[in-house]
């Protein structure tokens, strides 16, 4: 299969007809309409349903799509890849950051990466894991900074420890309960989780279960957790360094439980197989010894 088929698919499915998607590719329709029957003749699938409001992928097309779309993010990364390798100020270097996670890490380590590759695009998206690894693996993004769980064993990924994350229980300072020193005198509290059930907040669930009557408030977003627990006096289990970049912009304290906490390992998550570009490797050694000035300053 040639590169311009899966260009050609790819475009159907973005632009939702054959017209539209012509147009764009510079070619005329019916040849346009040829080189998809000579894809689904040459793989014999059918890839895409023919309405008169437009086209649509079908069930089997959807899959092809995805793989159509991650070699020809991969065509791309060698291009830039290539060209970073002489020195040509060229490329899209795309990040998934937890959101929670990544505000203490990644800033102090864009100021040098930009001076190295002030060409070089960079896309930070905030994605929780598991979607994070999901987009990891399709080819979506070149490396995630984030946390995982211990249990993945995945042979296609490499997960390499970036930082020792501690978990706190944080509220806002004006809650009247913020003092308290032992988390079973607030299970009666509105307790806040941030994420999917099967995310970060995965690695904190163990200690809110032994908690008798517990309830808790699932937040997908950081920003409104942060809210929802000013006007409600929420509790909160988040990362002793998210704790340190919030606490002031949103008046957040620590509240001082005796109970011990888990702690959690934040890390730089890559394709084993896939070699990362230049540029990513410079952001990658940026983080490195972001981590290792933070360690420093709490010694």
């Amino acid at each position: 299969m040639q590169i311009t088929q899966l260009q050609a698919i790819v475009e159907i499915a973005r632009a939702g007809s054959f017209r539209k998607a012509a147009q764009a590719l510079g070619r005329s329709q019916p040849s346009l309409t040829r080189l998809v029957l000579q894809i689904e003749e040459e793989i014999g699938i059918t890839v895409f349903d023919r309405a008169p409001t437009g086209v649509r992928l079908t069930a089997a097309g959807e899959r092809i799509h995805q793989r159509a779309k991650s070699v020809l993010d991969e065509v791309a990364r060698l291009a830039d890849e290539a060209a970073q390798l002489k020195g040509i100020q060229r490329g899209t270097l795309r990040v998934a950051v937890s959101p929670a996670i990544g505000s203490a890490f990644l800033p102090g380590a864009l100021g040098p990466f930009r001076r190295k590759w002030p060409g070089v695009q960079l896309e930070v998206l905030n994605v929780l894991y598991p979607d994070s690894l999901r987009m990891l693996r399709d080819g979506q993004v070149e490396l995630v900074i984030g946390p995982v769980p211990e249990r993945i064993s995945d042979p296609a990924i490499l997960v390499e420890p970036l930082s020792e994350l501690r978990v706190v229980v944080v509220t806002h300072h004006r809650n009247p309960r913020r003092k308290t020193a032992c988390l079973r005198d607030l299970s009666d509290a509105n307790w806040l989780v941030h994420g999917p059930a099967d995310g970060p907040s995965s690695l904190f669930a163990p200690h809110l279960p032994s908690l008798p009557g517990i309830g808790f408030t699932r937040c997908h977003s950081l920003t409104t957790l942060l809210a929802v627990m000013v006007e409600s006096d929420g509790f909160a289990l988040l990362s002793d360094r998210l704790l340190t970049q919030l606490a002031a912009r949103y008046d957040l304290v620590e509240v001082p439980v005796s109970d011990p906490l888990p702690t959690f390992t934040l890390s730089i998550i890559t394709r084993r197989h896939t070699p990362i570009t230049p540029a990513a490797d410079t952001l990658i050694r940026n983080l490195k010894e972001q981590a290792g000035r933070l360690i420093t300053r709490t010694q």
